[in-house]
């Protein structure tokens, strides 16, 4: 797959408006816990509760159906909860990953604007000329690399706070091991 097709791909996932899905969910659990209240003589708590805990694959089974005729329509309710959390499931998953590789491009033009602001600012001229001479020595160096770290993590605050607030959201759920890389394609 090219470079370019796969930027598309992660782009079309990344609009996809999975709020609609999770809307749909939330309206499928609520109405799955109604039913279950005429099936089962449950309170609308307890039928609720063994909707979440059977869709989400929990199963303690302290709550259990008792009436077999209605078990297809219970199987045939809780197979589509199950595919329908599912789905979100993996779409969460799956925007974080397309989040991931999108922002790498960002990091990288956000370091490279950062970097000219800096020069611009004159700050890496007096380094420049710092290091050149011969008498620089382990302090100037260090006071360089700190500088070039203020410049990473500005650039990576700047791409994050620029994002909209889904995909700010998203990023906030990434997981510590891809913020990593993410922080790690900054210092690079």
């Amino acid at each position: 797959m090219s470079q370019s097709s796969k930027s598309i791909d992660d782009e079309d996932l990344l609009s996809f408006p999975i709020s609609f899905l999770l809307l749909l969910t939330v309206l499928w659990v609520l109405f799955c816990a109604f039913i279950f209240t005429l099936l089962e003589d449950w309170s609308y708590g307890t039928s609720l509760y063994f909707t979440l805990i059977s869709f989400t694959t929990i199963g303690f089974g302290d709550v259990l159906p008792s009436e077999y005729d209605y078990i297809v329509i219970v199987g045939f309710l809780l197979l589509i909860g199950l595919s329908l959390v599912s789905t979100v499931l993996t779409l969460v998953q799956e925007q974080i990953g397309a989040l991931s590789t999108g922002i790498q491009g960002d990091i990288d033009r956000e370091y490279k604007k950062a970097l000219a602001e800096k020069a611009d600012e004159g700050v890496f001229s007096q380094e420049h000329k710092k290091t050149k001479t011969t008498s620089a020595n382990s302090v100037e160096t260090a006071d360089s690399s700190s500088q070039n770290q203020d410049v990473h993590h500005h650039s990576l605050d700047a791409v994050v706070s620029r994002m909209p607030l889904k995909e700010r959201l998203l990023y906030r759920m990434m997981p510590k091991s891809t913020k990593k890389t993410a922080c790690k394609r900054v210092t690079t």
